[in-house]
């Protein structure tokens, strides 16, 4: 067999090889991603609380669109992210909807402020998580603060997985609205005024 044959054998059976390589790599399954947001639309709180706009801060590592956890029982200063679900949106951009759509009807002359501390679904156990939100609210006319509120809620998930981490964040965001509009309430007034 010439130096040739052999080159041309080599060649197809390289051929042969890197066709079956691009097949097996394009032709395995990239999983489905899950995409969530926090459900329908809240209903609003009822009555004008002189709000007009809601700014929501949030720190970097929420700036993503990844759902993240916290395997407490194992690690709990590090921050994972699901691999196959993710936020629609950043969850501060969720909430912030989610509270705009809540708090803020009619006119008035005032700025909430939210401050995200914490937003991230905690495992206490391989079965067992919750989901922790943590923040500081803030009301303000023009320049003047009128107000403000630390929040804490911690949500037990109905499954120890993504989907029980929405459905907890959804939990939550309604608990938060509810509570700020309470809040709201009691300056509702000075913001219409």
């Amino acid at each position: 067999m010439g130096a040739s044959n052999l080159l041309k054998n080599f060649s197809a059976m390289l051929a042969a090889v890197l066709i079956l390589v691009a097949c097996s790599v394009g032709g395995a399954r990239q999983p489905d991603i899950a995409r969530y947001d926090l459900g329908p639309p809240p209903t609003p709180f009822g009555g004008d609380s002189g709000v007009v706009a809601i700014e929501l801060v949030a720190p970097s590592w929420l700036g993503g669109d990844g759902m993240q956890y916290r395997l407490a029982y194992a690690n709990p200063a590090r921050r994972l992210e699901y691999a196959e679900s993710r936020w629609v949106a950043p969850p501060a951009d969720l909430l912030r909807q989610s509270l705009q759509r809540r708090l803020t009807a009619g006119a008035g002359r005032c700025r909430l402020r939210f401050d995200v501390d914490e937003w991230v679904q905690i495992f206490d156990s391989p079965e067992t998580a919750h989901l922790a939100l943590e923040g500081r609210a803030a009301l303000f006319a023009g320049k003047d603060v009128l107000g403000r509120k630390p929040v804490a809620f911690s949500v037990a998930t109905s499954s120890a997985d993504a989907k029980g981490g929405v459905a907890a964040a959804a939990a939550v965001a309604q608990t938060l609205g509810d509570e700020l509009g309470v809040w709201l309430a009691a300056y509702a007034d000075r913001c219409r005024g």
